[in-house]
């Protein structure tokens, strides 16, 4: 019990000298020492699965060919389990996410999920053969014809840009720690660099049939 206590509480412990200190805690005081990897990961799991729905999907968006129902908020069932699976992944496997507690935790999930849906989002355009950047604009993809673009992009991008920009701006202010928007100009830079490469490349666009007689053993 006495070990418990030192653990969980912020007063000194003479007895536990080496008790590491609360979650809180720690979320703050390392933050400088905070890896690249959170960003990595996201970046990197938002763009396989980008890939696994093209595979899925083909050319037509929004599951629109798929067998699945409509949910709500203009989703699918095949939307709703995706999230639940991105979010319950995202949240076990993020170690800032896992170091942090009560808001420190809310916040930094938030805005790696964020970057999750904007990267997989845009690379879902980028690495479709029957898209690229060329074509991500209102009157080529319906389903988010209805939302408010703003300079290219709908404004969703753009909020959770400012959303990272704000938290990054108010973590170097408080606790002199940047590793927000470090993850913020690394996310930036690879989406920025896929969105260039597909821009120059539009030989890769030519809508390909693809042709599946049975992939068997």
């Amino acid at each position: 019990m006495a070990a418990s206590f030192c653990l969980y509480n912020e007063v000194s412990c003479p007895r536990y000298p080496d008790a590491p200190p609360p979650p809180a805690l720690l979320a703050e005081d390392d933050a400088d020492a905070q890896p690249v990897g959170d960003i990595l990961f996201v970046l990197a799991f938002a763009t396989l699965w980008a890939w696994m729905e093209i595979e899925i999907e083909g050319k037509s968006g929004w599951a629109v060919n798929l067998p699945t129902g409509c949910a709500f908020l203009g989703w699918t069932w095949y939307h709703v389990s995706m999230n639940i699976i991105v979010l319950l992944v995202l949240h076990r496997a993020l170690r800032s996410v896992q170091r942090s507690a009560g808001w420190q935790q809310c916040v930094l999930f938030t805005l790696y999920a964020f970057a999750w849906f904007v990267d997989e989002d845009v690379m879902w355009f980028v690495m479709n053969p029957s898209y690229g950047i060329t074509k991500y604009r209102k009157t080529d993809i319906p389903w988010h014809a209805n939302k408010s673009w703003v300079a290219g992009t709908f404004v969703y991008n753009w909020v959770v840009l400012l959303c990272w920009g704000g938290a990054g701006a108010l973590q170097l202010r408080l606790w002199d720690s940047g590793y927000i928007l470090r993850d913020l100009c690394i996310g930036s830079a690879f989406v920025l660099t896929a969105v260039l490469a597909s821009s120059v490349m539009p030989t890769y666009y030519n809508s390909p049939v693809v042709q599946n007689g049975g992939c068997y053993l």
